[in-house]
């Protein structure tokens, strides 16, 4: 007996709500903090029609892995080829050399269904991060994700059907889903990144989907939503879970895991609700939605260079250039969807052809053009302008994070080799033991030059030392850490701490702002106590205040000017002083009320309302908020030159 899928028009319309919720959420993330759940919500629709489409052409007898894989290569490769094409030779002429290396790589593994990995491992960039805005194929890695998903599930699909009766499948892949999602919440502790982009923690959400498919053939799930309003409640209910999820998650909130089944459960009860067809999917199937719907894969595709490339250029989108990148969008994705994906999906080519046509032969050209980039650093057809490369090189010079200088010592383990290490002293020269530790997190690294400069004044010499994304907390700092470094923050406590003992004067500096934020009261009390802690041992802390912070600054702003002339990064390099000035008051209460020197020095990049990270010119900061090498020392110099800042640290430093 042949098996009919009858075409639904509410999963058009539930793909439409996927793909807004993700444009919107790049498009400015205050509008829907938790917007990029519609990737999951497309894993979950994914998981419906796989699961489907195989028990049809089972029931049939016409199912074979060579005729499906061939589909999934002209259903997806065409256009996803075209993009990463269009983008890379599009970029070429608006990226910085070092972005443009990173564009081509990262081209590379999208091609070949592995971006996942490369965000993961290789580039190592957060899906939330700064850096994320220079990543014009971030999007694809949840491409990688679901094809790397129909690699398997198919053949366990095959497996279930034909070894287990359909209540033990589905008691079996019921449990699948749970180990999946929780799962993800254990890989998050440890892994954010690898939580978000590796597939073990999606198969739960892909197979959420492939539960509905495999209750709709049961039957029972089906006959019981046909009853009057429940259907209904059915899929009302799942369109709040997706409403909810959307305004209630953030980008840090732990994701996926147990928080990514309000999104997806909520779409797996719109697929079950719609099964019977009641008002609400008679309103997913109208004819709007339904045409998003129809393009929302080119709409994917498209949306995320288009951020990037305008972001890029412009800094901060204001709302007509969001509303440029949405209607660009939507225009580019309809010309894709009626040119490439419906043309491409009815060709008759055997999977060999078809993958050598689509994907092989695009590859090849990317690897060369890969190795054409190395061989010019990243010039790609600049480096046939001699004026271009030099006045490259006199831009970048300076522009390092301060990580790098060989006189910080900034780990993201640290060993008692790094506090004993000589050559992390900055200030006088001086053979004898520093009095003064600068101790924190990467916050405190970039002010190593500043102090050295100032120490240089003042005869005094001061040793650095830094823990990437950890606080300098006495009492289980990793509580405040994320991630990979939460372990390494706890290991490098333990080693840090008893060395700091050992100094008379200790300088406390961290990214206040983001301990604060996650944790509030519970940091500001962790602070208070190390400073009372210090103070016992009859050490004399002092804490320093954020420097301030410059949300649309990108040193490579100046680069690209040397590309796209009508670029403004004077701009991006001014901010409200109002962003910092909130965290330093709080942090200058806390000196206050321990009674220790508290030093800021937005004075000395700030007037009363705006502040900026340039000084004649030239560009202080290695990234929005922290400074660069030069910049750090740039900054010492003005404070040398303040005369009662000056007064203040030498009073502090003596």
């Amino acid at each position: 007996m042949t098996t009919q899928i009858h075409y639904r028009a509410d999963i058009d319309g539930l793909r439409a709500i996927a793909v807004l919720v993700v444009i919107l959420f790049h498009l400015d993330p205050t509008w829907l903090p938790g917007g990029y759940v519609g990737v999951d919500i497309f894993f979950v629709i994914s998981g419906y029609l796989i699961s489907r489409i195989i028990q049809r052409e089972l029931d049939d007898g016409k199912f074979s892995f060579t005729g499906f894989y061939a589909r999934r290569v002209r259903r997806i490769i065409p256009a996803l080829t075209f993009v990463i094409l269009s983008t890379v030779l599009v970029f070429q002429f608006v990226f910085s050399p070092s972005d443009l290396e990173k564009l081509v790589e990262s081209a590379i593994y999208a091609q070949f269904f592995l971006s996942n990995l490369y965000f993961a491992f290789v580039a190592d960039a957060s899906y939330f991060s700064d850096d994320a805005h220079s990543q014009a194929l971030l999007h694809l890695w949840s491409l990688a994700v679901e094809e790397q998903f129909y690699l398997f599930w198919p053949v366990i699909l095959l497996w279930g059907f034909r070894a287990l009766r359909l209540r033990q499948f589905i008691v079996a892949l019921s449990a699948l889903c749970i180990v999946s999602f929780l799962l993800g919440n254990v890989l998050y502790r440890y892994d954010p990144m690898t939580a978000y982009y590796m597939l073990p923690a999606r198969i739960g959400e892909f197979g959420l989907g492939t539960l509905v498919a495999l209750l709709q053939a049961r039957g029972g799930l089906a006959s019981a939503l046909a009853r009057p309003g429940m259907a209904t409640m059915a899929m009302v209910v799942g369109l709040i879970m997706i409403a909810l999820s959307c305004v209630t998650l953030r980008p840090y909130s732990v994701f996926p895991g147990v928080n990514a089944l309000l999104p997806t459960f909520g779409a797996a009860l719109i697929l079950l609700g719609g099964i019977v067809q009641p008002w609400p999917a008679r309103v997913l199937g109208r004819p709007l939605p339904v045409f998003i719907g129809r393009i929302s894969y080119s709409a994917y595709l498209w949306h995320w260079p288009i951020v990037v490339g305008i972001r890029y250029v412009e800094g901060d989108l204001d709302l007509v250039q969001k509303g440029i990148a949405f209607v660009a969008t939507i225009l580019l994705a309809s010309v894709t969807y009626y040119v490439i994906e419906v043309p491409f999906r009815y060709k008759k080519l055997a999977l060999g052809r078809a993958l050598f046509r689509y994907a092989l032969a695009p590859g090849v050209f990317l690897l060369i053009a890969d190795v054409g980039l190395r061989s010019t650093d990243g010039h790609g057809l600049f480096a046939l302008s001699p004026s271009f490369k030099e006045r490259y090189e006199r831009q970048v010079r300076g522009l390092n994070p301060n990580a790098t200088a060989d006189y910080v010592c900034q780990r993201s383990a640290l060993s008692q080799r790094d506090v004993q290490n000589p050559n992390c002293v900055t200030g006088a020269a001086s053979h004898e033991k520093p009095a003064i530790l600068l101790f924190g997190d990467s916050k405190a690294a970039q002010l190593a030059g500043l102090l050295g400069k100032v120490g240089e004044h003042t005869g005094d010499s001061i040793r650095n030392v830094a823990h990437t994304a950890c606080p300098p907390i006495i009492d289980d700092p990793a509580r405040f850490s994320r991630g990979k470094y939460a372990t390494s923050c706890d290991r490098s406590a333990k080693v840090v701490w008893p060395t700091v003992l050992d100094y008379p004067k200790v300088v406390l500096s961290a990214n206040w702002a983001s301990y604060l934020e996650r944790d509030d009261m519970i940091f500001e009390q962790a602070l208070i106590e190390t400073i009372e802690a210090l103070q016992a041992q009859g050490i004399e802390p002092a804490l320093i205040g954020e420097v301030p912070y410059f949300p649309g600054y990108d040193r490579e702003c100046y680069i690209i000017q040397l590309k796209v002339s009508f670029v403004n990064c004077d701009e991006r390099a001014r901010a409200p002083r109002a962003l910092i000035a909130e965290v330093n008051a709080r942090i200058g209460r806390i000196a206050k009320t321990t009674g220790v020197a508290f030093f800021d020095f937005a004075d000395l990049l700030c007037d009363r309302w705006t502040c900026s990270a340039k000084i004649d010119g030239a560009p202080l900061y290695y990234d929005a908020g922290h400074l660069s090498i030069d910049g750090s020392i740039r900054v010492g110099e003005m404070a040398v030159k303040d005369e009662a800042l000056l007064a203040k640290l030498a009073a502090f430093l003596r």
